[in-house]
């Protein structure tokens, strides 16, 4: 599968991620065991497999923990399931996607960013940001 980044969005975002982990905790989790040993590997994972099918079953059999200590921990130090912070960042790749390739199609960008049906990705890309992706498109 083609992998189209565009560095600039993705910085964007991993600010953004940042200012949020500063906000929503006041403890630097850099320095958290727990995060460094089952949280952090599971993020590295998802910005670099997203693309291909992974599910929070999967992921969590990565660092030896079960999904629901997995999201506990998520929730904990992130404020979201590992399931939510998965599809957050796809949807935020698919909208790179849909702002640096005007021509590509709708059904292609949602398995190039992990959808393998793409009227659920419409339906969650909707859920996530409140548009469709062609209206999201459309406003940029």
């Amino acid at each position: 599968s083609t992998r189209v980044r565009s560095s600039a969005a993705s910085d964007v975002y991993k600010r953004q991620l940042l200012m949020n982990f500063i906000d929503n905790s006041a403890f630097n989790l850099l320095n958290e065991p727990l995060y460094q040993k089952y949280v952090l590997p599971v993020i590295k994972e998802i910005e670099t497999s997203y693309a291909s099918e992974i599910t929070v079953q999967k992921l969590s059999q990565q660092v030896y923990v079960t999904p629901q200590y997995l999201s506990r921990l998520f929730s904990k130090f992130l404020g979201c399931s590992v399931y939510k912070y998965l599809t957050n960042y796809r949807i935020n790749k698919a909208k790179e996607l849909l702002l640096t390739h005007q021509r590509m199609e709708i059904q292609q960008i949602s398995q190039l960013v992990g959808f393998l049906d793409t009227s659920h990705f419409i339906a969650m890309f909707k859920k996530f940001t409140g548009i469709t992706p062609l209206d999201f498109r459309k406003l940029n």
